[in-house]
């Protein structure tokens, strides 16, 4: 058995050998009771890739077969949030390294589950297999399975089942040096309120488990897969490197709280080039959401964010063709609530409204202005672009993104003193509010564009889907 699938589990690394395993064959039909058992062998070279039990022939029948990894690598389960699981930091002091990358010294910590299968044997070979283990609605079976054909040699007639056995935790483990992904304990405990969305831009899952098992500074709690199965890397409790914000900065910010990466659980979900996201990979990741707003309250809809949300300079992550709206339509992330034509032009003190308001923009360098009788204006270049308008539209603009977690005074000093910014210059669509507006619309708008660029003058289109999820806040 090998934790190798031919559709790229591990290709481009190293497959992992799942050695001493316990290995039941039962026979279910013609002669129930006849049982057969055996252990997987170790990796013993290049042309002895370990994993292997053999059996004798199998008669014609069915057959049911347990599979059972080595108390040392068993999972408790799939991988889903967990408040109280903690592998530790020091896995490696005084305990048994079981299983190395082949043909490297890389020490790894795996776990799986125990596997349950029913074979059907028809003239002499296998004829089918069926997982019958259990599984969650919202993931795929834990294992693939092949067979090849029978082929005749010096022992007789044999025929290999090869069984893809999927890990639920894996990391490195290196003597004096720790794991990897590199974590530490988080600052603030529970201290979760975030949950962000990555994409890995590679095909497969084999080049992102290499990277975040490397020596590298970068992390992730969850690695969901093509075929929607997760992998866990990081337990919730500790902090990796992923989402920014790491060093307190302004721009690594969300809902005026900086080190994003303390907050925040991460899922890196592997989509690269133009393929889009799977539709098993989203119903995964709908369920990994909604477990971990149950355990953790502090994540909000608003605080369910892509790692393009907290300027990180990352536009494209999770990507543009990510389905954001799917995830909105799940009930688990931010989406707008409908607003009437006629509230919408209200709100927006008239600035939208008419047919001059429909081509009107707001973008950088824009201010309000009071005017005498209570009315304002919108200002550019010194002249007024639009007059008697019932609110401030600039205001509300910056009001509305700050609502939602962005951080439009990221060019002062630090986002407690946005109180402070608000007196001065809510008024003023500045430097930090385009960049809020730049990365609002990455969220919301960057879906199967394939121009990829980014609208940062805030139109009716983009003003109502602001206020919509403004709404949705404050309801």
């Amino acid at each position: 058995m090998r934790a190798d699938t031919k559709i790229g589990w591990a290709r481009g690394t190293t497959h992992l050998t799942v050695a001493e395993a316990t290995v039941t064959v039962t026979m279910a039909s013609a002669t129930p009771g006849e049982a057969r058992a055996g252990t997987t062998d170790s990796a013993r070279g290049k042309d002895a890739p370990g994993g292997i039990v053999r059996f004798a022939a199998l008669a014609d029948g069915t057959w049911t077969l347990r599979l059972d990894p080595h108390p040392d690598e068993l999972s408790p389960g799939p991988t889903l949030p967990d408040n109280l699981r903690d592998h530790g930091l020091d896995w490696n002091r005084g305990n048994v390294i079981r299983t190395r990358a082949r043909g490297k010294k890389t020490a790894l910590e795996v776990e799986y589950r125990a596997l349950d299968l029913t074979i059907d044997v028809r003239g002499g070979a296998i004829d089918g297999v069926t997982i019958t283990s259990e599984k969650r609605a919202d993931r795929p079976y834990h294992a693939m399975c092949f067979w090849k054909d029978v082929e005749s040699g010096p022992r007789g007639v044999t025929q290999v089942l090869e069984i893809d056995l999927k890990a639920d935790f894996l990391r490195r483990v290196d003597a004096g040096e720790g794991v990897h992904p590199p974590v530490k304990k988080r600052a603030v405990e529970p201290g979760l309120r975030l949950f962000q969305i990555h994409h890995t831009t590679g095909k497969r899952i084999s080049g992102a488990i290499a990277k975040f098992t490397g020596k590298g500074m970068s992390g992730i709690h969850f690695m969901n897969d093509r075929d929607g199965h997760v992998v866990r890397m990081v337990d919730d409790r500790y902090n990796v490197r992923h989402g920014g914000g790491e060093d307190g900065k302004v721009e690594n910010a969300w809902a005026d709280e900086t080190n994003i990466n303390d907050q925040a659980l991460g899922v890196e979900n592997v989509q690269g080039g133009k393929r889009p996201f799977t539709a098993p990979q989203i119903v995964s990741l709908v369920g990994l959401i909604r477990l971990a707003r149950e355990l953790y309250p502090a994540i909000k809809l608003n605080h369910v964010i892509g790692h393009c949300d907290v300027y990180t300079g990352k536009f494209e992550c999770p990507g543009f063709m990510f389905p954001w709206e799917d995830l909105e339509k799940a009930g688990v992330a931010l989406g707008p609530q409908p607003i009437a034509d006629e509230a919408f032009e209200r709100e927006w003190g008239g600035f939208f409204a008419g047919e001059a308001g429909k081509k009107r923009v707001l973008k950088e360098g824009d201010t309000d202005r009071e005017d005498e009788g209570g009315t304002f204006s919108v200002v550019r270049k010194g002249k007024p672009i639009a007059s008697g308008l019932t609110l401030a539209p600039i205001a509300l603009l910056n009001e509305c993104l700050h609502r939602i977690g962005y951080t439009p005074n990221r060019n002062e000093r630090k986002v407690a003193d946005f109180e402070t910014w608000k007196i001065k210059h809510i008024g003023t669509f500045g430097a930090g509010t385009g960049a809020a507006v730049a990365f609002f619309w990455a969220h919301h708008f960057f879906r199967n564009n394939k121009i990829r660029r980014f609208w940062k003058p805030v139109d009716a289109i983009v003003a109502r889907q602001l206020l919509g999820c403004h709404r949705t806040l404050t309801a």
